[in-house]
């Protein structure tokens, strides 16, 4: 680090009758360099230096961002001082090590450790660095996620927005408890706390689960008893079969051993041993035991966080895994009823935008890729007859064409519309229900009215068909517009 101080050489010949002049001493700088000056400026040459080398964790623009909220800091540290980390550095640490109680990593955030009577400006400037990278990291992956769901699939949105890091470090700089700020930036869902507890309760930590130690003892293999096996199975929240000894060292209790000693980096032979004691009592709440339900609630909570920060008083939820849609009014669900999703082939995408209105009767425009796939083939195989057996019509610029006028061999099927009119039979039934969006999918009514008797209903092109799309309309119209049943009732 350089610093280029310009210094300024003046002479004056002051004249005092016949007394000499007497040179003036310079005055002192307003404010020596300090510690602190040194420790944030190299905080700010390493974010930068690293975000252009394509080296660091941070793009430029999180760079930039994190540099912003130095200098809105007076380009001091805001989490070391000459003894190490500060109070407030300390809250936001314990924080970060509790990562795994959210769902997260507590490895991905961990910061190195201050040894005090070993202190350097260079010590004590890389874990400014490392907390400030942490934290900022922290609430990324707690607002929207470990990684971009658009590496699952092309039809996920991220809904949620990621946080200004320079929001996230004056927030933490200024708060009374940044521990809870940090926090702050898990999802605020109901759903999400639900899952988390359960999350809590499987992971094992239930009151009191975490304070029992194991003893040690002699090693215990499969079909072994023991008292020990007791605490064991508390520790490690293994239920001993119904009607079973709990001090009986069983199957289910070697399959949850072997597991630990997997995820633990121990040889995996389920032999109860000291070592495997001492790592137990040191590690169960960090590194548990691999558990097929814990994994699929890890899961679904990261899933929240690509939901949007709030969904607001009322909203309709899609849930299509289950096949259901639910409408929602102060956390209260108002109206429910099952759901036809995409097939696996043509599978519903996974977003969020703002029901603008319902249309009663409406047309259906076959969109381009049904064009493509079905309608097209269709007509190569049965002549342009295929289009009046499937009840669509064709037309271009508003007005019909005879389907028979048209040459699909050299014609590209995309420049016409494919529509079927409003009537019996047409496929989006007695009313849509519109939230404009880039998928061009949307909720409709449906006459293929069987396909809601079954249990697994993955059978549409994307778009969502309802059951009683009808007592849909009417909740919809009664709380968006003060529609009384009888006016939607009219529209039919």
């Amino acid at each position: 680090m350089s610093i280029s101080l310009r210094l300024a050489v003046a002479g004056f010949g002051i004249v005092l009758g016949s007394a000499s002049a007497m040179a003036a001493e310079p005055a002192a700088p307003a404010r020596l360099i300090s510690q602190a000056d040194v420790i944030g400026i190299s905080v700010k040459q390493s974010l930068i230096a690293t975000a252009k080398a394509g080296a660091g964790p941070f793009d430029i623009a999180t760079a930039e961002a994190i540099e912003r909220a130095y200098e809105q800091h007076g380009n001091l540290p805001i989490w070391v001082d000459g003894s190490g980390y500060n109070a407030k550095a300390q809250q936001v640490i314990d924080e970060l090590k509790r990562a795994n109680d959210w769902g997260l990593a507590t490895a991905d955030y961990a910061v190195p450790l201050v040894n005090s009577a070993t202190l350097t400006n260079a010590k004590l400037a890389d874990a400014e660095l490392a907390l400030t990278r942490a934290s900022v990291k922290y609430a990324r992956d707690a607002h929207v996620g470990r990684f971009d769901p658009s590496r699952i699939s092309e039809l996920i949105d991220l809904m949620s927005t990621p946080p200004d890091p320079m929001a996230v470090l004056t927030g933490l700089s200024s708060a009374s408890d940044p521990g809870a700020f940090l926090t702050s930036f898990n999802p605020r869902h109901a759903e999400f706390e639900q899952l988390r507890q359960k999350y809590l309760a499987l992971r094992g930590n239930q009151p009191g689960a975490a304070q029992i130690r194991i003893p040690d003892g002699p090693k215990l293999r499969k079909g072994d008893t023991s008292a020990d096996i007791v605490l064991i199975r508390q520790r490690m929240h293994v239920a001993a079969a119904a009607g079973g000894d709990p001090q009986f060292y069983d199957d289910q209790l070697q399959t949850a051993v072997r597991d630990f000693q997997d995820r633990a980096g121990y040889r995996v032979d389920g032999v109860i041993t000291s070592s495997f004691r001492r790592a137990l009592n040191a590690q169960l709440q960090a590194a548990p035991a691999k558990n097929t339900q814990v994994d699929k609630i890890l899961a679904n909570m990261e899933r929240w966080r690509w939901l949007p920060e709030t969904l607001g008083d009322k909203y309709i939820f899609d849930n299509i895994p289950e096949f259901m849609t639910r409408v929602v009014d102060g956390g209260q669900i108002i109206h429910q009823a099952r759901i036809v999703v995409g097939k696996t082939d043509t599978p519903t995408p996974i977003f969020s935008k703002n029901m603008q209105y319902v249309e009663f009767h409406p047309f259906w425009k076959v969109p381009d890729s049904i064009k493509m796939k079905e309608i097209l083939p269709s007509i190569a195989r049965n002549g342009s007859g295929a289009l009046a057996r499937r009840g669509l019509k064709i037309g271009l610029n508003g007005k019909e064409l005879n389907p028979s006028s048209i040459n699909f061999g050299s014609s590209d099927i995309r420049g016409y519309d494919v529509y079927m009119p409003p009537g019996p039979g047409n496929a989006l039934g007695d009313v849509k229900f519109m939230f404009p969006n880039h998928y061009s999918v949307y909720m409709h009514d449906t006459p293929a009215k069987d396909l809601f008797a079954s249990s697994s209903r993955a059978f549409s092109h994307g778009c969502m068909r309802v059951q009683d799309p009808h007592k849909l309309a009417e909740v919809i119209m009664s709380e968006a517009n003060g529609w009384s049943a009888e006016q939607t009732k009219s529209q039919f």
